[in-house]
């Protein structure tokens, strides 16, 4: 787990470097960087990097600077530009509308206090905060939350309830009460004299007009792209391992699977033994004839979720979505 994380607090702090890094620096081979000031204090962690690539902190007499993450930048990466526009209002120094990829930036200005974080267009790279009353954090990973804000946050019980049912997270909420995830392609705003934390949208929220379509049109037109595009995706000779469970996504996909491909189609379902989602699943690939896989999340699977979370770590860039613990299980059987 690599990451960045800032703390900014009204009064002086008293934190331990080893203490901030240890909250987001799990890897001995990473590269890690970490300062303060009298009132705040900032680390970050990253993969070995090329010691040509921007810096991942900066720091001159009057601004700190973090990046985590790959942006791809039209331009050249400038610390000094970035500051220009994040505190002085300078929209021509960075056009933060062209930077690309997974990423987060954090900006403070030492003479005033006050921080700026970006993220970037589609929220791909989590950026968490908790504005509590003497102190802010933001960092890219959860764990400093739980060793900095005091109180420590307790669990969202509703968060995980609803995570659990819809499969995704809850728009800003987070598992840990009272600690937000920020919007993507935002500048949000926190500074010593303002109450609130202010957002600045550099990327316009994506938005669509209301359907002209009747319902039976947007059946129609919905099967047409699914018999014009799903063939597309098939016309390799090779063998095709499909995900299937009783949900219409899957179905709706499986039924637009030409005949021509039909023999190189195999299924797999995961889920608990005897549940809906096997047994529909099962009976499903049996009425189509397919060869059918069934990976069950079971006794011997909660056995192994400890190794097979710590493969996800790394396999998924640490995006703290704990139910991706079943791809490395998928992956080896499928």
């Amino acid at each position: 787990m690599t990451g960045i994380v800032a703390i900014v607090s009204g009064e002086p702090l008293t934190i331990a470097a080893e203490s901030l890094l240890d909250s987001i620096t799990q890897t001995a081979d990473c590269k890690s960087q970490v300062t303060s000031i009298r009132n705040a204090a900032f680390a970050a962690t990253s993969p070995p990097v090329n010691p040509d690539s921007t810096a991942r902190m900066f720091e001159s007499d009057s601004f700190v600077g973090l990046l985590f993450g790959d942006p791809v930048c039209e331009e050249p990466f400038e610390w000094t530009k970035i500051e220009r526009r994040l505190f002085h209002g300078d929209a021509e120094a960075v056009d933060l509308g062209r930077m690309h990829g997974a990423f987060a930036l954090i900006g403070f200005q030492k003479s005033t206090g006050a921080m700026r974080i970006v993220t970037d267009s589609f929220g791909f790279q989590p950026v968490y905060i908790a504005n509590l009353s003497n102190r802010t954090i933001v960092s890219t990973a959860l764990a400093p939350f739980l060793r900095f804000a005091d109180p420590a946050p307790k669990p969202d019980s509703r968060w995980i309830q609803e995570y659990l049912f819809f499969n995704y997270p809850p728009l800003d909420r987070t598992i840990l009460n009272g600690v937000s995830r920020l919007a993507p392609g935002a500048i949000t705003s926190v500074s010593p004299d303002q109450p609130d934390v202010l957002t600045e949208q550099y990327v316009p929220l994506l938005e669509r007009e209301a359907s002209v379509m009747s319902r039976s049109e947007e059946v129609e037109h919905t099967v047409s792209l699914f018999h014009s595009i799903v063939p597309t995706w098939l016309e390799s000779e090779s063998a095709i391992a499909f995900s299937l469970s009783r949900g219409l996504d899957s179905r709706a996909v499986l039924a637009s699977v030409p005949a021509s491909a039909a023999n190189r189609v195999s299924t797999f379902t995961y889920g608990i033994p005897d549940s809906s989602e096997i047994l529909e699943a099962r009976n499903l690939s049996t009425e189509l004839g397919y060869r059918h896989l069934e990976l069950f999340l079971n006794d011997e699977y909660l056995a192994r979720l400890p190794s097979l979370m710590h493969e996800t770590v790394f396999l998924s860039d640490a995006l703290q979505v704990i139910n991706r613990s079943n791809l490395p299980l998928v992956y080896d059987s499928v």
